[in-house]
């Protein structure tokens, strides 16, 4: 089970996911040292299908290069029950 679909195209990767409640998420990407390149998502959102579009830049904007990239996808969940649970998903993916 993966709780995002990727889609990698020459002009960017588009990163589609559906909440079944509001949660706050947190998409960044990361190269394969580990390092942030980029936070997409970092926000409390609706349930729903939502999608994000990466151009492959960095937070400064220079493009990104042939190499590995990690998408970091977490959840938490709000409800009272499970307010300190998170689900953390990694996807690899080629940069190019």
């Amino acid at each position: 089970y993966r709780p995002f679909i990727i889609q990698n195209t020459a002009k960017g990767v588009n990163i589609s996911y559906t909440l079944y409640e509001r949660q706050l998420i947190e998409l960044s990407i990361y190269d394969i040292r580990g390092r942030l390149v980029r936070r997409l998502v970092n926000s409390y959102q609706n349930a729903g299908t939502h999608s994000v579009f990466w151009d492959k830049r960095n937070s400064s904007g220079k493009a990104f290069g042939n190499i590995l990239c990690i998408i970091k996808y977490r959840s938490g969940d709000l409800s009272r029950e499970q307010r300190n649970h998170q689900e953390t998903e990694k996807a690899l993916i080629r940069c190019n």
